[in-house]
């Protein structure tokens, strides 16, 4: 397993790194390259999938963290013919986007096991993505403010400033809780898109006024639940539970929450395709993504059964959590993405 610097892929000589790698890898071609997201998400699939896959098949692994969101340099790659990677790890609206400007490969299904594809879960597996990890976007309540089960229950709870008064943060960056201020609304979970924008600001401005902070990171979220600063949060449900692992005394809520998905995609002309599609089946297998998964969900519905059941209730897809929340729509998303963005960046402005 060779981890390639940053310098080396922004140069252009990630490809060159990677046929240094040994000789006989590089006449054999018995090699991928691979980005990822980096950091603890690196260091667990180095772990999990990158070291394991080398031992198991002998093709050599080299992976460095990409560039944030990767558009650019699918972009750059496509246009010049020249995939520097053979496989990288996106966001589901991303994916989206990517595969509508002819950024991605499809995946060829008929060359990874049947059986695993079918242990995925909803959502996880399209035309050119399949998923590897799933994150939960949830609200959260002070068990100081409100004992465990007391707390707001719904997002229609959240909303109701007098029977729940507090210390209030939401998601600022994105386009923001349009979704969230849909439910609140009691818009049911499964009829939320196409999403109804007038409906959903109207109801925003019902909040607005009680949003003590607005979040522009997930690292934020972690914070201001480490120091005390809010009662309610809207946020990443690992981020949440880092926070009461660090002390922060909150009750995760999954009701309504939202989920995405994150996975595996082949970027345009990307080279040894086989080899990739190996290492991808590979990463699929339930055990594997339930050692790999740390505070996200694994995307096979078999992975928390190699959990300790206290680490499964704590990821939105453990089956009693994943039951109360819902997909997004990343197709709608990715489709409405300028008009989302600019509709959510002009009503925090006003």
């Amino acid at each position: 397993m060779i981890p390639l610097s940053r310098r080396h892929m922004l140069n252009g000589g990630l490809v060159a790194a990677a046929a240094s790698i040994s000789p006989r890898a590089a006449f054999a071609q018995d090699r991928i390259v691979l980005t990822d997201p980096g950091g603890s998400t690196q260091a667990s699939y180095a772990k999990a999938f990158y070291k394991p896959f080398e031992r198991e098949t002998g093709v050599q692994v080299a992976f460095s963290a990409r560039p944030n969101l990767a558009m650019g340099q699918l972009k750059s790659m496509a246009l010049s013919n020249n995939a520097q990677w053979d496989v990288t790890y996106l966001t589901d609206y991303l994916v989206e986007l990517a595969a509508k400007d002819g950024l991605l490969e499809k995946i060829d299904y008929s060359k990874i096991n049947p059986a695993l594809v079918a242990e995925m879960l909803p959502g996880t597996v399209t035309p050119y993505l399949i998923g590897g990890s799933m994150f939960g976007t949830v609200q959260s309540y002070s068990t100081k403010k409100w004992p465990v089960g007391q707390g707001p229950q719904n997002w229609a709870d959240f909303w109701d400033v007098k029977r729940f008064p507090g210390r209030r943060s939401m998601v600022g960056f994105g386009h923001g809780p349009i979704e969230q201020a849909l439910l609140a609304d009691g818009v049911p979970k499964d009829k939320l898109y196409p999403l109804d924008l007038r409906r959903a600001f109207e109801k925003l401005n019902e909040i607005k006024p009680h949003i003590t902070v607005w979040t522009t990171s997930s690292a934020q979220q972690h914070q201001l639940l480490v120091n005390d600063e809010v009662d309610l949060l809207q946020g990443f449900a690992n981020r949440i539970q880092s926070a009461m692992r660090d002390g922060a005394s909150f009750e995760v809520q999954w009701q309504d929450g939202s989920v995405n998905h994150e996975g595996w995609v082949i970027p345009k002309n990307g080279k040894n395709r086989d080899l990739v599609l190996r290492f991808i089946e590979f990463s699929l297998d339930a055990k594997r993504q339930a050692e790999a998964v740390a505070g996200v969900g694994a995307t096979n519905s078999r992975a928390t059964s190699f959990m300790p059941e206290a680490q499964a209730r704590m990821l939105p897809t453990y089956p009693e959590n994943f039951a109360k929340m819902y997909l997004m729509n990343a197709k709608w998303v990715a489709e409405n993405q300028q008009e989302l963005q600019a509709r959510w960046t002009q009503w925090r402005a006003s």
